[in-house]
């Protein structure tokens, strides 16, 4: 948490931080999504690639 409180850090550091937090937490939610998901043939090939990638 020091970094978002830290001022020698410029904002827009800190937003773009936020952003990729963001992303992450979408890619994850894709992931798990992807594991449920009973119509999918390559579900857990699907799960693992985009949690993986969050």
């Amino acid at each position: 948490m020091d970094f978002f409180t830290n001022p020698d850090i410029l904002l827009g550091d800190k937003l773009l931080e936020i952003l990729y937090i963001v992303m992450g937490l979408v890619l994850i939610y894709t992931g798990v999504r992807n594991l449920t998901d009973k119509t999918n043939p390559h579900r857990y090939g699907s799960a693992f690639f985009w949690t993986v990638l969050g």
